[in-house]
């Protein structure tokens, strides 16, 4: 392949990248919005209700009083938007190389993420799940709000990329701001990640998946199973982070009861 070639294929490459993450933060973005903002203010509306009137006017574990709209909503939904964003980039990213329906893939990411982001959400110390009842219905609403964040997202994501779609239409400068913009959350995430899971951790992780593109590409037999690959890949990806997530969703939910 000439070099004229190659700088060709990786330009396309990159323009094909740039769409995908314009496609999932703005796809995040609309899912954290309804369901992390608008959706995480009526649950916690409803469980207020349904709880004993005496937590009225508590502070809540993440600095909201209890029962009480105000400016603290606002932000709760400015929050939910952004951080659904920068997921949306990376859900994407592991999107794409799935060889399935949008149906299986909404499937499959809302369980992982209501298994994970609910074991990250549910906790043992605090007020939030000790005072608030009754815990299965303020558990199931916790966990359903990410699993309704991924399904959507999916959704969104799919048919933002759909051929001759608008974001296919968007001129190239455009993507390079994105690229640039795109940079910033996700930086931001991957550094919490990092710092939760440990530097070693992930340096691992990114080690074994960086020695296996590179036994890939080396070897020209397996480039036809690459595709496989990556869809088997990032399905034990999200089974990983489903059974973590549920390991330590029922290790809090004992806590609790």
């Amino acid at each position: 392949m000439t070099t004229a070639a190659t700088r060709s294929r990786w330009t396309t490459i990159m323009e094909l990248g740039a769409r995908t993450l314009l496609a999932g933060m703005i796809a995040g973005a609309i899912a954290g919005f309804l369901w992390g903002g608008i959706g995480g203010r009526i649950a916690m509306r409803i469980v207020f209700l349904t709880s004993n009137g005496s937590v009225a006017g508590l502070e809540s574990d993440d600095g909201f009083t209890i029962g009480v709209f105000s400016s603290a909503t606002v932000f709760l939904v400015a929050a939910t938007t952004v951080l659904g964003s920068g997921l949306g980039a990376m859900v994407a990213v592991l999107r794409t190389p799935l060889r399935t329906s949008t149906a299986v893939a909404a499937l499959v990411f809302a369980v992982a993420s209501a298994a994970f982001f609910g074991s990250a959400i549910v906790h043992t110390d605090g007020i939030d799940f000790r005072f608030l009842d009754p815990l299965v219905l303020t558990v199931g609403l916790f966990v359903l709000l990410p699993a309704a964040w991924a399904a959507s997202t999916i959704f969104f994501i799919d048919r933002l990329l759909r051929p001759k779609g608008r974001i296919s239409r968007l001129p190239k400068p455009f993507l390079v701001l994105v690229i640039t913009l795109a940079a910033i959350p996700l930086l931001a995430i991957g550094g919490s990640a990092i710092r939760e899971l440990g530097i070693i951790a992930v340096a691992i992780v990114l080690g074994i998946a960086a020695s296996g593109m590179a036994i890939v590409l080396r070897h020209s037999q397996l480039r036809s199973l690459a595709p496989t690959l990556a869809h088997w890949a990032v399905l034990a990806v999200l089974a990983a982070l489903g059974v973590f997530g549920v390991i330590g969703l029922a290790e809090d939910i004992a806590g609790l009861t």
